[in-house]
């Protein structure tokens, strides 16, 4: 009995010890094992995101190259927008696969060592131990296991604001930059479809990609960075990107654009009028005239630079320009600056000869975005022929009927919509420089006289239909040829008119700013 209850007493003070040193045994192994699994997390979350070593980051999935398809864009995604969520992704799946491990690791070494066995008075606080073991490695892996997910849902809802912020950023910035232009009175025309432009196409100056979407979004807020890895791009033009080379975004078209479109209001004319009215000719002229009358005028892209330097070739040779053929039409665009500052992009359309068998009104969009309208008339087609300088009538080209090639025009700018009751109209009577005659106006004459001159030639139809749709019509009597290597004065008040209310104010010609 006496050895029954020595034992009995042993175990009481062997389980009460354990009992009294359980305590601080659990809170430290404990801490230990939620400490372990805490910077298990940490470091395998640095080494997902390239800390210290940058070879250990997770790479993002390769952007598409060269294309987009359906809604990606080749470039790379902002990091809030993609690659932050696929990193806190792939560092918990890192942290369960290991920490598992670990803890299944030290669960058996600790069952194995010291809980397996049958249970004796000599193995008891061996037991003991293990069984103290055993429950702090299972309330430190508890512990770990809420700090994690603690700091994952903390994570998570940071990275949802930042990345709400970006949407939020990249929302005002859009909405910035749209009143911006609208504040400027800037429009983006495409000078080749002539459809509007809300946004420019860009290409990756480094690898030639299409990135047709460049704005603030999912990939970039402030700047963005192409798929071949060479070159971030802005994604705003007042952030830079007038200065990238710019693309029609219509499919089908991706026509280059003026360069730095967007940095400067608008302004459009079709010249229009039979085949062989003299249309190419006094474009040339009216380009002539800008680069006299404003403090700086030129060609907006290379297109229009090669054009106007193989045209003016030709105008000042005098020799005749090849006509304009029927078909879709691209404009010649310039930029052209004022004496007082005033800066616009300037498109004059050489349209095509007036064809009745070409009425392409997709061919036709700039009729719909005109600002002013010219209307060439050859003299030579209407009445009986004057004289002309060294030549004989019979030899000169009898264009189409001057009312056929209107009415043609005129219905299709109403079918595209244009209201031509709020537009104003030029009528450019040509060859005032090698048309000659008294029955003729000279390139003095007012635009009265040149209305009556048309009336009495039996065109009355003709300025009556002008007069009812247009809400203001203004004749002149213009020379195409070079004066003095500049202009004639006569296409200068031409040009002079059409700009009226453009905001360019225009100096004469030799004149002082």
């Amino acid at each position: 009995m006496a050895i029954v209850i020595v034992v009995l007493f042993a175990y009481l003070l062997i389980t009460i010890a354990a009992v009294l040193i359980a305590p601080p045994i659990i809170v430290w192994r404990g801490s230990r094992q939620a400490w372990r699994c805490g910077r298990l997390y940490v470091t395998r979350l640095a080494g997902v995101l390239g800390v210290p070593d940058p070879a250990t980051a997770a790479q993002p999935p390769p952007p598409l190259r060269h294309h987009a398809a359906g809604d990606r864009e080749p470039a790379y995604e902002q990091y809030l927008f993609g690659q932050a969520r696929l990193d806190l992704k792939r560092a918990l799946s890192q942290v369960l696969a290991e920490g598992r491990a670990e803890v299944s690791g030290d669960w058996s070494r600790v069952v194995q060592d010291r809980v397996s066995g049958p249970w004796a008075f000599n193995t008891l606080w061996r037991h003991l131990m293990g069984v103290i073991l055993l429950a702090a490695i299972g309330l430190g892996t508890l512990v770990a296991a809420g700090f994690i997910g603690i700091v994952v849902a903390v994570q998570a809802v940071l990275m949802a604001f930042l990345a709400a912020l970006g949407i939020a950023t990249a929302g005002v910035l859009r909405v910035a930059d749209s009143a911006l232009l609208r504040i400027r009175g800037i429009r983006m025309h495409c000078p080749g479809c002539s459809r509007p432009v809300r946004y420019p196409s860009y290409r990756c100056p480094a690898c030639s990609a299409w990135h047709h979407d460049i704005r603030p979004g999912r990939y970039g807020v402030l700047r963005r960075w192409c798929s071949c890895g060479k070159q971030s791009m802005p994604t705003l033009l007042m952030l830079g990107s007038h200065r990238m080379r710019a693309y029609c975004p219509h499919i089908g078209c991706g026509v280059e654009l003026a360069d730095a479109s967007g940095t400067a209001a608008e302004f459009t004319v079709p010249i229009l009028g039979a085949q062989g009215a003299g249309k190419t000719r006094l474009m040339a002229a009216i380009v002539m005239a800008l680069t006299d009358c404003a403090r700086e005028a030129v060609a907006a892209d290379d297109t229009t630079a090669r054009r106007l330097g193989d045209l003016r070739a030709a105008v000042g040779r005098n020799e005749p320009t090849l006509p304009t053929p029927p078909g879709p039409s691209r404009a010649y665009s310039l930029y052209v600056t004022a004496s007082a500052g005033a800066r616009r992009l300037i498109h004059l359309f050489d349209a095509g000869g007036g064809s009745p068998g070409f009425a392409d009104l997709d061919a036709r969009r700039y009729l719909s975005v005109a600002d002013v309208f010219v209307f060439v008339i050859d003299p030579l087609s209407v009445g009986r022929p004057p004289a002309c300088d060294g030549a004989q009538a019979a030899d000169q080209p009898w264009g189409r009927s001057p009312k056929d090639v209107y009415d043609l025009v005129t219905q299709q700018a109403l079918e595209l919509g244009k209201d031509l009751g709020a537009s104003r109209l030029g009528v450019a009577l040509s060859r005032a420089d090698v048309v000659t005659g008294p029955r003729v106006p000279g390139p003095e004459a007012d635009s009265a006289c040149i209305e009556q001159w048309l009336n009495d030639n039996e065109l009355d139809h003709l300025t009556r239909a002008m007069r009812l749709l247009f809400r203001e019509v203004r004749y002149f009597r213009t020379a195409a040829r070079e004066r003095g290597g500049r202009a004639d004065g006569s296409v200068v008040s031409l040009v002079r008119w059409l700009l009226a209310g453009s905001g360019l104010d225009l100096r004469e010609p030799g004149g002082g700013e």
